[in-house]
Order: C-alpha cells, then sequence, then structure tokens
C-alpha cells in the first residue's frame, strides 16, 4: 500500500506566530480567519547561505566574504551567479531566493514551519529556541518569586 500524504487539519493558533516567529499578512474580511502567514525569518534576516547552493549540501555560518573574496548581500537576488572552483574551473550557483516563505490556510500544518525553519534558518531557529527555553524559565522564576511574596503578605 502506498504510503499516503499526511493531512494537516490545524486551525490557525495565535500562539503559532510567536512558536514559529511567523507573522499574519492576510485575514478573510467577513470572518477574520487567517488566510496566509509570512516567515518573520525570512523577513528579518533573509535565508541562510548554504556551502553548496547548486546540490542543496547542508547549511553552514559563512563570513561576510565568499570563496573568491566578494562580499555575500544574502537578501539580494543577483547574488554571485559564478563561483570559481580552483583554477579555470567554474560552477553555476543558484541565485540566493529573497522573497518570504508564506503558507497560506484555512489549514496550516506546524510540521511545515518547522520542517522550513530548521533547513532555510537552521542557525537564528536554534538560537530563537533557546531563547524562548531561557525567556520561559525565568518567567517562571518570577511568577515563582511573585507567588511567595504573596503568601508572606497573607501570612
Amino acid at each position: 500500500m502506498a504510503p499516503t500524504k499526511k493531512k494537516c487539519s490545524y486551525e490557525w493558533k495565535d500562539l503559532y506566530a510567536n512558536d514559529y516567529g511567523l507573522k499574519v499578512v492576510a485575514r478573510n474580511a467577513t470572518t477574520s480567519r487567517v488566510e496566509t502567514v509570512s516567515c518573520r525569518f525570512c523577513i528579518a534576516f533573509g535565508r541562510e547561505e548554504s556551502i553548496d547552493a547548486c546540490d542543496g549540501a547542508a547549511k553552514e555560518e559563512k563570513s561576510d566574504n565568499n570563496d573568491i573574496g566578494l562580499p555575500i548581500n544574502t537578501n539580494n537576488v543577483d547574488a554571485i551567479n559564478e563561483v570559481v572552483d580552483g583554477g579555470d574551473n567554474k560552477r553555476k550557483r543558484r541565485n540566493h531566493i529573497a522573497n518570504h516563505k508564506q503558507w497560506t490556510g484555512p489549514k496550516f500544518c506546524t510540521d511545515y514551519f518547522t520542517k522550513h525553519l530548521q533547513q532555510q534558518h537552521a542557525k537564528r531557529w536554534e538560537e530563537y529556541n533557546q531563547f524562548k527555553q531561557s525567556y520561559i524559565q525565568e518567567l517562571e522564576k518570577l511568577r515563582q518569586t511573585f507567588n511567595e511574596m504573596a503568601l508572606q503578605e497573607r501570612n
């Protein structure tokens, strides 16, 4: 039996915006339901530069210069088209994607958000999750402190 494609049946939840760094860009005029969301990571930072854009190798942080010493502009579609690969060998390189990833509802699949973030914004997505976790821990400590202060006031 052939594997069936996963159907996503998640209604939009406002917590997705913070959990996955998304921005609501379109709502239905009559029902106010979310119709389209966009990736805030794409909007703010563009997509991370790949080691080898031609064959889709793993992402890696790169310096401000590429292998031929020219600056990389990650938000520009007119990025470098040819990369020198030793001597006279040249290989074509895909243009860097400048548009922002968007998803259209009415149903949204969180797996698609996660997949995009892990593949296109791996480093920043990891930093964002670490920040969220530490922020949650700090909020929990603050709430615990307030609860203790409230108990002391009652006594």
